[in-house]
Order: structure tokens, then C-alpha cells, then sequence
């Protein structure tokens, strides 16, 4: 098997660091004070240009929602939050407070015909887990094509069983 680890560990800009370990202290103990913090923080890094590969970004757009989902333990919301996250050092506290967290997270990603596949470490896989995650995904139904960008939680690392979460849908 070959190993390459990429640059899906990219450096969040200061304001969404702040976001992030704001949401850590919330979910590990939420209160009203703790809530607001976290929508501050939310908006600070709204308004700073340099979030997330330097694009705008909308934390603050529905959190109030997305937190009491991410509370209930929401799966499909807490898969939405984990990818967002999946590029970043945080991707491993915040599983810790999902439904999620005695899983082991692979990103599968149909960006052309075959799909590239990262574990939560950041390490890109190669070398015949294509065809494995494949299986996975289709014995749920779910489509492969290219474009798809999907979330498998395995219960042990060595992926012959896991339960797909489709992120993103490429528009037909």
C-alpha cells in the first residue's frame, strides 16, 4: 500500500480556530453563555476573508440549528460538520463528541472515475482500497459516480464493513 499524506491538514486562519474550539467548549458542556460565544465567534470568522482556503465562509448561516442537531447527535448533520472539518487539525476533537466517535472516518471522494480515498489522519490511501470502498458504498444503494463525495464510518480500520454517508451529490 502506498502512503502519501497530503495537505488535507491545510492551517485554519486564527478566527476559525476560535470558531472551532468554541464549539469544543460547547459541546463538552453547553450552556447560554457558551451558545453566544460560540455565534460570536461564528460571525468573527464570517467576516474575516482568510477562513478556510481564504473564501467567505457562513458558520454563522442556521447555527443555532446545526448546534442543537449536533446536541440530538444528528447523524447526517454531524456527517455535514465532520467534513467541513475534515481538512483540518480539529477533524479528531470534534468526532470525539459525535455519534461517530469508535469510528473510523475515511473521506471517499468520486472526483473523476475512481475515487480518492483519506483517512481521518490526513493520509491519502492507494493501492487497491478503491474497490473495497466501492463495495461499501453501493451495497447501500448509493451511486458512484463521479463527482459524489461521500463520509464512511468503518467500526475497525480494516474497512470490510462501513456505513456510507453521501456529502455531496454532483448534479446530474
Amino acid at each position: 500500500m502506498g502512503r502519501d499524506t497530503i495537505e488535507i491538514f491545510s492551517e485554519v486562519s486564527e478566527e476559525h480556530r476560535g470558531f472551532i474550539e468554541s464549539i469544543v467548549k460547547y459541546l463538552k458542556q453547553p450552556s447560554k453563555r457558551l451558545k453566544e460565544e460560540v455565534s460570536q465567534k461564528a460571525k468573527e470568522a464570517d467576516n474575516s476573508q482568510k477562513s478556510h482556503y481564504e473564501v467567505q465562509t457562513y458558520f454563522s448561516r442556521g447555527l443555532k440549528s446545526r448546534l442543537i442537531k449536533l446536541q440530538c447527535m444528528e447523524r447526517q448533520e454531524w456527517v455535514t460538520f465532520l467534513y467541513e472539518n475534515f481538512n483540518n487539525q480539529y477533524l479528531r476533537r470534534l468526532k470525539k463528541f459525535s455519534p461517530f466517535k469508535d469510528s473510523f472516518l475515511f473521506l471517499v471522494d468520486y472526483e473523476y472515475s475512481l475515487p480518492k480515498i483519506y483517512n481521518e489522519l490526513g493520509d491519502y490511501l492507494h493501492g487497491g482500497f478503491e474497490e473495497s470502498f466501492m463495495l461499501i458504498i453501493e451495497q447501500k444503494g448509493l451511486e458512484t459516480y463521479s463527482g459524489n463525495v461521500y463520509l464512511v464510518a468503518c467500526d475497525s480500520p480494516n474497512m470490510l464493513k462501513g456505513e456510507p454517508f453521501l456529502v455531496y451529490e454532483k448534479k446530474k
